[in-house]
């Protein structure tokens, strides 16, 4: 059995029985029915073992959303019938400088929901309490499966370096890009999109990017140069990092959230000589999970998405790989 084809001829695995007999919900557990479940191209890279940590046989999916249906005896907050998202973490060890600052999606001893234990493409998945977060009733459940990965994604970063009047860029209109851009114009960001192609220009400007710049017109972004506080980078690829240090305005910052593999060749005299950063983000904490959980709740920002039975799975992520997708994919159970 490949790695790939585990994941696409198993589309609907029942674990409960399993669960049970073998890991007893502990006092801070919950149990929870699956209801939807986002696919993420992590969850691509983890089938095909990319990153070299996948053990088989493999269950992905960290964009879960679903009611619990049984709570160990210390649960608290959360009830039997609530219906919680989970993303790519599942637990931590509570007690390190990282969780006690509130960013324990940096902890060294956390968990992730697809390494080394079984995701939410399943009818059921155990995780601990602490990391099983209310659903607004303002989101629709479907819509809120991305939210528990690409959604935090890209609001950490916003929150953080973002401000209200701020001149910010999203470079890579896509499944985490389109995400940010109605993000960052809920917080009130003058927002340019930035795509290889004219193709996403009109869509791009539908989600409410105030300009677009084509990053194959050398001249367009050249035109940029100074004119950014912020820019986010949702692209996997290694690109010119050069021309969008350019692009930044002095004390500047470039944050990467999309991640690739390869030597990026920057020279440090653009950033000591504006003074401008270059930074990284990963999730959020469980403060940052449930601050954005109710800010895409109160500015109804939705995602955009492909529903699929979980039937279709195979055709959904052969849409994935092959770049099909508008925008993220969600498996309905």
């Amino acid at each position: 059995m490949n790695n790939y084809s585990y994941i696409l001829d198993n589309p609907s695995l029942d674990f409960k029985k399993n669960i049970k007999k073998i890991e007893k919900i502990l006092s801070n557990e919950i149990l929870v029915k699956v209801d939807y479940c986002g696919i993420c191209h992590s969850d691509l890279h983890m089938a095909l073992n990319d990153w070299g940590m996948t053990t088989f046989p493999f269950v992905g999916g960290h964009e879960v959303v679903g009611k619990i249906v049984e709570i160990g005896d210390q649960v608290k907050d959360i009830k039997t019938g609530d219906v919680i998202g989970i993303g790519w973490q599942s637990k931590s060890c509570n007690s390190c400088e990282m969780c006690e600052s509130d960013h324990d999606n940096l902890c060294s001893s956390s968990t992730q929901t697809i390494v080394g234990r079984d995701g939410g493409f399943a009818n059921y998945i155990k995780v601990d309490s602490s990391y099983a977060f209310k659903i607004p009733e303002a989101l629709k459940p479907e819509l809120a499966a991305p939210l528990m990965c690409a959604g935090i994604t890209v609001y950490s970063p916003l929150s953080k370096y973002a401000k209200k009047g701020m001149n910010i860029a999203i470079v890579g209109i896509g499944g985490l890009g389109h995400l940010a851009v109605l993000t960052a114009k809920a917080m009130g960001c003058n927002v340019t999109a930035i795509s290889h192609s004219d193709s996403k220009k009109d869509f791009a400007l539908s989600l409410g990017a105030d300009n677009f710049i084509n990053s194959s017109n050398g001249d367009d972004l050249a035109q940029a140069i100074g004119s950014f506080d912020f820019i986010l980078s949702t692209v996997s690829s290694n690109i010119d990092w050069t021309a969008y240090i350019n692009a930044l305005k002095p004390l500047g910052c470039l944050c990467f959230v999309g991640i690739s593999t390869e030597t990026m060749n920057i020279s440090n005299l653009q950033l000591v000589m504006g003074e401008k950063k270059l930074v990284g983000s990963a999730i959020g904490g469980k403060k940052k999970i449930a601050e954005m959980l109710n800010f895409m709740a109160t500015n109804n920002v939705k995602p955009i998405i492909e529903l699929f039975d979980i039937t279709e799975i195979k055709k959904a992520f052969k849409k994935l790989e092959n770049n099909e997708l508008r925008f993220r994919a969600v498996l309905k159970f």
